[in-house]
């Protein structure tokens, strides 16, 4: 289940406690189970990208996540050589795809998240 508790100017990251995710960031407070991607973003020299340029990324991708509405979610994103590999929350692909267009961003490949495992999955 993830709450999501959100403001109009910024996203972050509130707080982590078992199988509940908070993130602050655009519209209302909800809660969803909705089903979890990964979007490879092919992005030459991704990981040469500045702060400030990352930080750009980030601003237009909050835009667009405004517009859309509370029906997407962007979790965090990791960025490795020339690719950023996002992690959202959305009812379907075809949401993650129209925020890729919106924003002006590959979106390469999605792929539902089927399961999770960490240290503690070897418990």
């Amino acid at each position: 289940m993830y709450l999501w508790v959100t403001t109009i100017t910024r996203y972050t990251e509130v707080a982590w406690s078992g199988a509940i995710e908070v993130y602050v960031y655009c519209h209302q407070v909800t809660i969803s189970t909705m089903p979890k991607y990964i979007i490879e973003r092919q992005i030459p020299n991704a990981g040469g990208l500045s702060a400030q340029q990352l930080k750009s990324i980030s601003q237009k991708s909050n835009e667009v996540l405004c517009k859309l509405g509370t029906d997407i979610q962007w979790i965090h994103s990791y960025v490795a050589g020339d690719k950023i590999y996002c992690i959202y929350l959305a009812p379907n692909e075809e949401l993650i795809r129209e925020h890729a267009k919106l924003g002006g961003f590959p979106a390469n490949s999605i792929t539902e998240i089927a399961n999770i495992i960490e240290p503690f999955t070897g418990k």
